[in-house]
């Protein structure tokens, strides 16, 4: 339950970073390849399969988000249907998305 919370608390906090700061789009380099956009477009929640490694999906989410700003949305509905450990790894990749793109506009 305490860990819902703290994850659900991250990725609105990611969220409304990514609303309000409209420089974010495409700030990391080098951005996510446009294959996996698309793969993640097509079947969000194979991000979080039964298989998948907590720092893959962390790095993937900071990705992803710091790439394609539109896609954290997704990101969020993916972690609240996960299991905990898979939750947090996207929260820490939608954060360390944040920062990175939060020194951009610096």
């Amino acid at each position: 339950m305490r860990t819902r919370l703290i994850v659900e608390t991250l990725c609105i906090a990611a969220l409304l970073t990514i609303s309000v700061n409209r420089g974010w789009a495409g700030c990391l380099k080098p951005p996510a390849p446009d294959q996996a956009i698309s793969q993640f477009r097509a079947n969000p929640q194979a991000l979080v399969a039964p298989d998948s490694d907590t720092r893959t999906i962390e790095a993937t989410t900071r990705d992803l988000a710091g790439t394609d700003a539109s896609l954290a949305a997704d990101l969020i509905r993916v972690a609240e249907g996960t299991i905990p450990r898979f939750q947090a790894a996207i929260a820490a990749g939608l954060a360390q998305a944040a920062i990175a793109c939060a020194t951009v506009d610096q």
